[in-house]
């Protein structure tokens, strides 16, 4: 898997760089969940802090085909999950600086989790 820059915003590519790493996910099933986090760099150059007024993102995470929901009522409500994420080191590293956001590094990998469970925010 080769370096990449500024990772795009795009489902199938980021999908893809996904699945470049991922192996486990054979091993799935209702009693063994498995998420998966991959350490990318940074988001496009549209959101990766530089400069530091610039908007960022601390992750991706592209979602399944029925997108994402906070309106669960019941298990049937429940959207199929992503297959992963990437999670931005370098613009966690740039958003820790500056409250309120300076938790980020704490909740960007449990947050990005949550969105590979369906969950919007």
């Amino acid at each position: 898997m080769g370096f990449v820059l500024n990772q795009v915003n795009d489902g199938p590519i980021v999908l893809s760089q996904i699945n470049s790493g991922r192996s486990s996910g054979l091993n799935e099933s209702d009693n063994f969940w498995v998420v998966y986090i991959q350490v990318a760099y940074q988001p496009d150059g549209l959101e990766d802090s530089d400069p530091d007024t610039e908007d960022s993102t601390g992750g991706y995470t592209p979602p399944y085909i029925n997108g994402k929901t906070d309106d669960v009522t019941s298990s049937a409500d429940v959207t199929r999950g992503a297959d992963g994420s990437l999670l931005f080191i370098e613009t966690v590293r740039d958003r820790v600086r500056y409250p309120p956001v300076s938790i980020i590094d704490t909740i960007a990998a449990p947050h990005e989790v949550g969105h590979q469970f369906g969950l919007k925010r």
